[in-house]
């Protein structure tokens, strides 16, 4: 909306400054060609003055009625334009925001500097999935490195309150080596 307002004052500005310029210079224009014919009646130069007043009048708003229509036209196409691939690339933001990695945004937009824009935007969202797939996979990996010591650890808790398991220096031994290597993986 703030871009159509902005074409909108472009194009009020140059239909006020045709009106201007026009009804600055086309009356006086005329008057001195009218001069130059050498045209001595009063009645016939009033005639000849309404006649133009009129007219140009009438060509004026018509003018400027079209002009107006048409660059009112082709400003709504191009704000449409350039604003669809920006309202996409916004949407996107979202979803990637939302943590969907596998969103695409349309390239071939409003110029060069949106497609590029879109190009570094998939590729974002690329180097984002991947890294959320590592981390994943990475967690994963962990999770089952953490649950075998963790395993022996309370297994062999478990047989040493149950008496099933003695309470002696290669008890504690294989504890401590589970320890350690919780230890190795939390520092990993």
């Amino acid at each position: 909306s703030r871009l159509m307002a902005a074409q909108l004052l472009v194009i009020a500005t140059g239909a006020l400054t045709l009106v201007v310029a026009a009804v600055l210079i086309a009356p006086a224009l005329f008057s001195e060609h009218l001069t130059r014919t050498g045209e001595d009646s009063p009645q016939v130069q009033q005639h000849a003055e309404e006649a133009f007043a009129s007219s140009f009048a009438i060509s004026l708003a018509v003018a400027l009625v079209a002009s107006l229509t048409a660059a009112g036209l082709v400003s709504w196409f191009m704000v449409r334009r350039v604003a669809r691939p920006v309202v996409a690339l916004a949407d996107a933001a979202d979803a990637v925001a939302g943590g969907d990695y596998t969103v695409t945004v349309p390239t071939g937009g409003f110029g060069s500097e949106l497609t590029r824009l879109s190009d570094a935007f998939d590729h974002m969202a690329n180097r984002l999935a991947a890294t959320d797939a590592t981390r994943t996979s990475m967690l994963a990996d962990l999770a089952h490195e953490l649950r075998t010591p963790l395993a022996t650890l309370e297994a062999y808790i478990d047989g040493m309150e149950d008496h099933v398991v003695t309470t002696d220096s290669a008890s504690y031994a294989v504890m401590r080596d589970q320890v350690a290597r919780l230890r190795r993986l939390v520092v990993d």
